[in-house]
């Protein structure tokens, strides 16, 4: 599928949004709300993951294992994970991408609204092509957290840090979710989405 095909052939295809990139944040506030199957699961992972970083915190404070100063640092370390972990997951979804059909891939970032992006320029993804570039990083990253700290055995302030980056890069998650939940909602129609290089925009086309 070209780009060109999408945009010449009104008879077949129609444009049915345009997700400005500076406007990532109302859309993925809007899509939260959303009461689809792939929000449910992201708001389910998410809770585990909050309900574990307190109950660790609560643990070790009410038996002593960890003092005031340990448990602000290991969610220090942990949050401050996140910034290795935002190239990896990037990169991951332009690795995807390019395994997938890609030509070329582009990472952007948007400071005021603490968005990170990695665009395909021109590369047209069905569901199923955007479903698989969109998660990878969640479960390819959420899974060797949990397999570092099954690893590590009980030692508390490390723990901590994982289960914080753990945390953390779920709730980054958000976005991928909320594009996901998108398709969702237009309920087993033929959907096309793709960048354009330059345009600040992710554009999707329904198959009439």
């Amino acid at each position: 599928m070209q780009v060109q095909e999408l945009i010449s052939n009104s008879n077949k295809y129609r444009l049915i949004h345009v997700l400005h990139h500076n406007d990532i944040q109302h859309f993925v506030l809007r899509q939260y709300s959303a009461k689809t199957a792939w929000i449910r699961f992201y708001k389910i992972s998410r809770i585990i993951t909050i309900i574990l970083c307190i109950a660790l915190i609560l643990y070790t404070a009410g038996s002593g294992q960890l003092s005031g100063w340990q448990i602000l640092a290991g969610l220090g370390y942990g949050i401050l994970s996140f910034l290795v972990l935002i190239p990896i997951h990037e990169a991951i979804h332009g690795i995807v991408s390019m395994l997938l059909g890609a030509k070329k891939v582009r990472f952007k970032v948007l400071w005021r609204k603490l968005a990170f992006l990695a665009e395909a320029p021109d590369f047209v993804m069905d569901f199923r092509t955007f479903f698989l570039v969109a998660v990878a990083p969640f479960f390819i990253i959420n899974t060797l957290l949990i397999g570092l700290l099954l690893s590590c055995g009980y030692a508390p302030f490390y723990l901590l840090i994982g289960l914080s980056a753990l945390m953390i890069h779920t709730m980054g998650c958000i976005g991928d979710f909320a594009l996901i939940s998108f398709f969702e909602e237009q309920k087993g129609k033929k959907i096309y989405t793709f960048d354009r290089a330059g345009s600040g925009a992710s554009y999707f086309y329904l198959e009439l």
